[in-house]
């Protein structure tokens, strides 16, 4: 009967996960679910949406019980599971997709959450009076 019950209990997991468990909002987005009081979490944020070209952004990303994590899409490489913070230099303009997927520790789930930046151009008429050089 108790394997009859761990079935019905993978099955609840697995369309929770497929069905996009968690929140997200324009910056911030986490997943979580919780496996026999053992909670698998990711969250992932970045410091802006929108920036100009020759720009910063910072993402971020935090972890509970994951035992691996690798980015994808505009970045790459194996990122720490516990979590953590990477600043990455805005090149071309676009739309940038930053993608961290974590594995949980004991390998039965899979988390993936993304970031888009929109990078646009740099606008020079505006660059003197933002630096207060020109008065209106």
């Amino acid at each position: 009967m108790k394997s009859i019950k761990n079935y019905f209990q993978v099955i609840a997991i697995m369309v929770l996960v497929s069905c996009g468990s968690g929140t997200s909002d324009k910056n911030n987005s986490s997943q979580s679910i919780d496996l026999n009081d053992n909670q698998f979490s990711v969250d992932f944020v970045s410091d802006q949406s929108e920036v100009t070209s020759q720009s910063q952004i910072t993402l971020s990303w935090s972890t509970n019980n994951a035992s691996s994590c690798v980015g994808s899409g505009d970045w790459s490489g194996v990122k720490a599971a516990q979590g953590g913070q990477e600043t990455i230099f805005m090149g071309a303009t676009g739309l940038k997709k930053y993608i961290i997927t974590c594995n949980s520790s004991d390998a039965s789930m899979t988390f993936s959450r993304s970031k888009n930046i929109n990078v646009t151009a740099i606008n020079f008429k505006e660059i003197p009076s933002k630096m207060g050089l020109l008065k209106d």
